[in-house]
């Protein structure tokens, strides 16, 4: 009786050495086109990242190296206690340091800054018109840069006011103060409408002017505002009728008259 050799089991897929290291190469072969791009395409988004991280270092290191020019530009400022000349060196001194934040950081926040201090130092040295003209100049520039675009406005305003353009001034300040026109800062209204107000006086329109005061009370304006509006208000009927020939600031209000809102080095 003849003998059967028994059939062999068929070897796993895979166990096969060469079977194997074939499959292998087969895989590598075809995933390749999917890892290599996947690999460059992560050292891209890496070397994009880095590219932008000394990007953003560099701004930032010009922005600080700009605010760094306007505080040094402010720092050694004119006081109340220097003598009329020194005064006037500092300012000069202040004036000439604004101008090289400006020229060195154009664009800058520091650089708009600077521009409406630079405004502000002009009316401090007493060049009303070329302050009134400046502060102009800066609200058409930016006129998207609170608060110190409603300043800018207050600013030309006080210039006019300086240089004996009262009805100018007037029309300017009425414009400002109105709601829901140049400017919605409801301080800067306030100080506007009280501003008109101390104008009106001067042009002889006293009704206008308790017109304007009333409205600040009635606004939103801070508590300290609307006391200096019930002041001038009590003192209406007791001001001179020849005001318009005396200096509108001591006939009214001491400081109604002078630029507000310094620039700080924020962002």
């Amino acid at each position: 009786m003849a003998k059967h050799k028994a059939a062999r089991a068929p070897e796993p897929p895979g166990s096969n050495p060469a079977d194997l290291e074939a499959a292998l190469t087969r895989t590598l072969a075809s995933s390749r086109k999917y890892v290599m791009p996947a690999a460059i395409g992560v050292v891209v988004i890496i070397l994009v990242a880095i590219v932008v991280a000394r990007q953003q270092g560099a701004r930032d290191a010009a922005r600080a190296e700009a605010f760094a020019a306007l505080d040094e530009a402010i720092r050694n400022d004119a006081s109340p206690l220097d003598t009329p000349e020194a005064r006037t060196t500092k300012l000069n001194e202040r004036k000439e340091k604004l101008k090289t934040v400006i020229e060195l950081h154009p664009n800058s926040a520091a650089a708009v800054q600077a521009t409406f201090l630079m405004a502000r130092t002009v009316y401090e040295l007493g060049n009303y018109a070329e302050a009134a003209n400046a502060f102009a100049d800066f609200a058409v520039q930016h006129p998207d840069a609170p608060p110190l675009t409603g300043f800018a406005y207050l600013g030309e305003a006080n210039a006019l006011v300086d240089a004996g353009k009262i009805e100018e001034a007037y029309e300017k300040f009425k414009l400002l103060g109105n709601s829901g026109g140049i400017t919605d800062d409801e301080q800067v209204i306030a100080q506007a409408k009280y501003k008109a107000a101390v104008c009106a006086i001067a042009l002889g329109q006293r009704d206008q002017a308790l017109k304007l005061l009333e409205e600040i009370e009635a606004s939103g304006a801070q508590d300290a505002m609307k006391q200096r509006a019930r002041d001038l208000a009590n003192r209406l009927p007791m001001l001179p009728e020849d005001i318009l020939t005396q200096p509108v600031a001591a006939a009214a209000d001491a400081d109604a008259m002078t630029p507000t809102g310094a620039a700080t080095p924020t962002e």
